[in-house]
């Protein structure tokens, strides 16, 4: 069990870092396949002459595109608006709380599965289980399974 924690940890931290490694492997990599072609037009527009100067120069270029791409995303077109509506709508407070496929899922697949395992089994104990299930998909939300008590 230790070792799968370390090693979801470091696919944790892989997957995190992995915007900024790729950001830099872009800025770093389409310079030197785009300098070739455009080297003339650097050196007799601009007068810039050393390689490392118009590979860093266009390297900013790069960078700044990808930036600027980014923040139309996410300030003008707003195309994550729909995945954030479901996040405000939803009660941050309520955990116990169905979502709507959840309870279809259950309603559906999981609950017929269940009670057909209780009809060939016959285990009361299943058959218990089932109905406690089917209490919390028809209320939509699962009892909490504690309540705080404050005793003075």
């Amino acid at each position: 069990m230790r070792r799968r924690k370390f090693l979801m940890k470091q696919v944790w931290r892989i997957q995190q870092s992995q915007s900024l490694i790729m950001m830099a492997f872009w800025v770093m990599g389409l310079p030197a396949i785009f300098y070739p072609y455009i080297r003339d037009y650097l050196d007799t527009t601009m007068g810039i002459t050393d390689q490392t100067i118009g590979l860093t120069f266009l390297g900013f270029i790069i960078l700044s595109m990808i930036l600027t791409v980014g923040f139309m995303y996410d300030r003008i077109f707003k195309l994550w608006a729909t995945q954030m509506d479901v996040i405000v709508h939803r009660n941050q407070y309520a955990l116990y709380r169905f979502y709507p496929k959840d309870q279809e899922k259950l309603n559906r697949f999981f609950l017929p599965l269940a009670r057909a395992v209780q009809d060939l089994t016959g285990d009361q104990e299943l058959k218990s289980s089932l109905a406690r299930v089917q209490s919390w998909v028809d209320k939509g939300s699962v009892s909490r399974p504690y309540q705080f008590r404050y005793d003075k």
